[in-house]
């Protein structure tokens, strides 16, 4: 959340990932994987200031959420 102070706006830490972040905490993603996803326009959403790369942590959790698949179960 962008919140203000009298000066103008300020992003509250945690809210916002770097891509080494994001790396760390989701297995078997990498820096070249987030840059490539980037390029491409595919999510996870992402913030570009200047050339600061951010995530915000809703759209990396919502991310992880749509790409869960469920098992199926073969029923005969």
């Amino acid at each position: 959340m962008v919140m203000t102070n009298g000066y103008g706006p300020q992003l509250q830490p945690g809210e916002y990932l770097t891509p080494e972040q994001v790396a760390a905490i989701l297995p078997g993603l990498t820096l070249n994987s987030l840059a490539v996803r980037r390029h491409r326009h595919q999510e996870p959403t992402f913030c570009r200031l200047g050339r600061t790369i951010l995530y915000p942590r809703e759209g990396i959790e919502k991310w992880v959420e749509s790409s869960t698949v469920e098992a199926r179960r073969h029923g005969r």
